[in-house]
């Protein structure tokens, strides 16, 4: 039998009518150890949500040591929906932790765009 991943109707949470219906910015921005990070939670995040869209780039964490970023935004789920949804899918290799959303203007001037690919 057939089995559906996504469901037909999504539900889109809105505090406010007269809030904009595009988000302004990502839902949320997650930085990674490893350069496969980005591209598998992507892949997690696309099987359970649509309307999603990421931005994936390298560059460093706070201490300087090589990152992977992954700026995802999402319509139909929170900050803590999406990070939450990763859970324990990564392998222990791979470190994830959320990164503030206010670096990423420094990012996209630093750091180099990698292709989702």
């Amino acid at each position: 039998m057939w089995e559906m991943n996504r469901p037909l109707v999504t539900p889109i949470e809105t505090a406010d009518e007269d809030a904009p219906s595009v988000p302004a910015g990502p839902t949320v921005i997650i930085v990674f150890n490893e350069r496969t990070g980005p591209s598998q939670v992507a892949e997690i995040i696309a099987a359970k949500h649509s309307f999603t869209e990421t931005e994936m780039w390298e560059t460093e964490d706070e201490t300087g040591r090589s990152a992977w970023l992954l700026a995802v935004t999402c319509e139909t789920a929170t900050a803590d929906q999406l990070f939450d949804l990763i859970g324990s899918r990564l392998p222990d290799y791979i470190q994830a932790r959320r990164f503030p959303p206010s670096r990423l203007p420094e990012v996209r001037r630093t750091g180099t765009r990698v292709d989702a690919g």
